[in-house]
């Protein structure tokens, strides 16, 4: 099965999708990657949540906030259901209730405020970026934090 990348449409989201790409061996082409504005993201991922069964899902840049939260987690909750795995990297603020919400229901998060989306991909990941990864990181970073 394809994984599927849904991400910011930002330098940094791209970024993200790119690096997680890189570091799990798959070939973009081969991946369905989504590009969204955080607004519309509980609109994605409840149309997702119709068509994903058993792919890995990774979600990039892309945070709830107070309004999204409910919306989000219930698509959440019916992708978790429907047997896919959720990664989720951000580097934006989070509620303390979310992040146990969201572990609780199995999703594994990686959060970091110290770097832009895409070193988080690239730290959760665990794999060590070769050179044109870690410069990646460094220019969407320099774009989107510093």
């Amino acid at each position: 099965m394809k994984p599927v990348i849904i991400t910011h449409l930002d330098l940094d989201g791209v970024a993200s999708a790119a690096v997680y790409c890189r570091l799990t061996g798959c070939i973009p082409r081969d991946a369905r990657v989504v590009f969204t504005e955080p607004d519309s993201l509980p609109a994605v991922l409840d149309e997702a949540s119709r068509w994903i069964e058993g792919e890995d899902i990774a979600i990039c840049d892309l945070g709830p906030n107070t309004g999204t939260f409910d919306d989000i987690y219930a698509a959440a909750s019916r992708i978790v259901e429907r047997g896919s795995r959720i990664r989720w990297f951000d580097h934006h603020v989070w509620e303390d209730e979310w992040i146990s919400m969201f572990k609780d229901l199995g999703v594994e998060l990686h959060l970091d405020r110290s770097t832009c989306a895409a070193g988080v991909v690239a730290k959760g990941l665990g794999v060590d970026p070769d050179e044109v990864t870690a410069e990646l990181v460094r220019a969407a970073c320099a774009a989107d934090i510093w």
